[in-house]
């Protein structure tokens, strides 16, 4: 069979199949274009993309290829051919040195088989964990930040209200009140809150709940209140920079002793870097702290 066209860029996998039903049945490598919509949501997509390519045909290869920028992506350093890797690292590049395997490029995109952008199940998490690790540097920096403090570390996720409002309108909170039952929950201990936000305003109540007892990351990007959406209000280049503050983030609070969410693609990330206990803090009906 004619090699395929390397220029070719399906816009979808369901498109590639259909115009070569072949890799169902042959080994073959394809290049997955990122999902240009947030940093969680581009590696939720890619590995729902490439275990139901796998469940379809286990001798296909997939990788990653972050390289398309958008209004909600920043993350991708325009001088870079593919930023995947400066995040994450490969457990079996070596795979892909095997000569004269066919090779695809597809746009990673949802599907109907996701219910929603946050649509992810433990085999997308052992997926990654078998396949991927997060960079040395960025977890060096994490032990060194969470060195200076003693144990135990309550890590809560304050999401903004206006992605909320968006995604999950019926998880809407008053940030303080979530700080001070947090607090009153663990007043009887001896402990810490690892604050992560991308929002200043609410960083600013955590911190005068919380008072001594707050930790957090000082100078990354966050913006001023939940009257925007953080990453589009960047005027800044698209940079290394923003994704190496979600994983640091995301990576401490997978190292938390308790993990307080609430539903978003940062809740994913943690996961796939750890089993740590958590809370959906905004879940009313079930364990939720409000």
């Amino acid at each position: 069979m004619k090699s395929p066209d390397s220029s070719i860029v399906y816009e979808n996998i369901l498109q590639l199949i259909e115009d070569n039903p072949n890799i169902q049945d042959e080994p073959c490598k394809i290049r997955l274009i990122n999902w240009p919509f947030g940093f969680g949501s581009a590696l939720t997509i890619f590995l729902n993309n490439t275990v139901y390519l796998k469940e379809l045909n286990n001798d296909i290869m997939t990788e990653p290829i972050w390289n398309r920028n958008s209004k909600n992506f920043k993350y991708h350093d325009p001088s870079l051919s593919n930023s995947f890797y400066e995040y994450f690292t490969d457990r079996h590049h070596d795979r892909f040195q095997i000569n004269n395997i066919k090779t695809y490029t597809a746009k990673s995109t949802p599907h109907k088989w996701m219910k929603t952008r946050w649509s992810w199940e433990d085999k997308h998490i052992q997926y990654f964990r078998d396949n991927y690790d997060l960079s040395e540097d960025i977890k060096e920096q994490v032990y060194e930040f969470l060195d200076e403090y003693q144990r135990p570390i309550y890590g809560i996720h304050l999401r903004s209200n206006i992605q909320k409002k968006k995604h999950f309108a019926d998880r809407v909170c008053d940030v303080r009140e979530t700080c001070c039952t947090l607090l009153e929950k663990h007043k009887n201990e001896e402990c810490l809150f690892f604050i992560a936000t991308d929002t200043n305003s609410y960083l600013d109540i955590a911190k005068s709940v919380f008072k001594n007892k707050a930790i957090y990351y000082k100078n990354f990007f966050r913006i001023l209140d939940d009257r925007s959406d953080s990453v589009s209000s960047i005027k800044e280049r698209p940079s290394l920079r923003f994704g190496y503050e979600i994983l640091k983030d995301a990576y401490t609070l997978s190292l938390c002793d308790v993990f307080y969410y609430s539903p978003s693609n940062v809740h994913f990330l943690v996961r796939l870097f750890s089993d740590v206990k958590t809370i959906d803090y905004t879940d009313k009906m079930h364990n939720g702290v409000n």
